[in-house]
């Protein structure tokens, strides 16, 4: 029967396009972006990327010789605990609806989700203060390595470029987040599935001449191609 032709052909069609786009991104996971590229700048200040197999964050100290983020936030405005001697910073950026709706991975909403990956959206800014750099473990694991100078300058200027200001200038904070230290400002850009909180990531490591993949859609990608972008 006609139908049963047109049934197949169809299927056909899409367990090969199923299959191509499964390999087009594993070749994208696994390949990097730099090949052999090492940076002849000495190293001066180390970064860390925090995550877990979902969502990565950038941390970064909140004070060096080179930048200084309490000339950018409001340290005491940042989370619950309202403390000026952070000495570590987090920053994850996503979707605004998914971000501020999900506590934990039990909270993950399917229609948020989806309209996440789906539709361009607004994004916030998650910024969180640490005492010291957050440790892993088994639900999350931390990734330190070194970057330049001007590497870091840019990574700062990366994050900076991101938070969407009021009229005096100032991050616009939305909201303390249901993390004791963290809070959630207003970011620039939209989030979709072409623009993942991995990709953000990625895109700010590639400021600083850090290694990513081709595809960093996922969270593992990222971490697969970390390495110290500078002259130890």
């Amino acid at each position: 029967m006609k139908w049963r032709k047109d049934f197949l052909v169809i299927s056909r069609f899409l367990i090969t396009f199923i299959l191509a786009v499964k390999f087009i991104l594993t070749v994208g996971y696994l390949t990097p972006r730099q090949w052999g590229k090492v940076s002849t700048q000495p190293c001066a200040f180390t970064i860390y990327v925090g995550g877990n197999n979902v969502h990565t964050n950038l941390i970064v100290p909140v004070r060096t010789s080179e930048f200084d983020w309490s000339d950018e936030l409001n340290l005491a405005e940042i989370g619950h605990h309202r403390s000026n001697d952070y000495h570590f910073l987090s920053f994850g950026w996503g979707d605004k609806r998914f971000y501020l709706n999900t506590h934990s991975l039990s909270d993950v909403n399917v229609g948020t989700t989806l309209r996440a990956l789906l539709l361009p959206t607004e994004t916030v800014i998650h910024i969180q203060g640490h005492f010291s750099v957050p440790p892993s473990r088994p639900d999350y694991q931390v990734k330190a390595l070194k970057v330049s100078r001007q590497d870091y300058l840019n990574l700062s200027k990366f994050l900076v470029s991101y938070l969407a200001r009021d009229n005096q200038g100032e991050p616009i904070l939305i909201q303390k987040s249901h993390r004791y230290s963290g809070s959630f400002y207003r970011a620039k850009g939209s989030y979709s599935v072409f623009q993942t909180c991995n990709d953000w990531t990625a895109l700010g490591l590639r400021s600083a001449q850090v290694n990513t993949p081709v595809w960093s859609g996922l969270a593992g990608a990222v971490f697969k191609h970390l390495r110290t972008s500078c002259r130890d």
